[in-house]
């Protein structure tokens, strides 16, 4: 169990801490690069939604075995910068990728359409907002 927590937490900090953006996602084409080089990459294609399904899922298991205030400021991170930002407002629909390219617009991406929907974690995402609530309360109690 040690073994495992140890390899876990160390995924989830060089991801993190080496390949994520501003917004909490990662990626680009759905694959990372050099570590810390974020900017050389930047395209349409940046943040893929269903790497920070998998990396919120991650951060809940290791919350789980040691709370700490750097798992629940990366999971409201992701949950509301970039999970929140990949549903259209107006349809409710999401889009696959939010990229941060200069330059490029949301409203570029192509949206979901309410049949047929093909986008698995991403319509899981929106059912998280709930679970960051439970965490900002948990947070509270560590930190003060």
């Amino acid at each position: 169990m040690e073994k495992d927590k140890t390899i876990a937490t160390f995924f989830w900090e060089t991801i993190v801490k080496n390949h994520s953006y501003v917004i909490g996602g990662n990626s680009n084409y759905e694959y990372c690069g050099p570590s810390e080089s974020l900017n050389d990459r930047l395209s349409d294609a940046t943040c893929e939604t269903c790497n920070t399904y998998n990396m919120l899922k991650l951060t809940r298991h290791l919350f789980s075995l040691g709370p700490n205030s750097g798992l629940t400021d990366y999971y409201e991170r992701s949950l509301f910068n970039h999970i929140l930002a990949s549903q259209n407002p107006q349809t409710g629909m999401m889009c696959y990728f939010v990229p941060l390219r200069m330059g490029t617009k949301k409203s570029l991406v192509i949206h979901s359409t309410p049949l047929p929907a093909v986008f698995g974690s991403g319509m899981e995402n929106h059912s998280k907002y709930t679970e960051g609530n439970l965490f900002a309360r948990k947070r509270r109690k560590f930190i003060c």
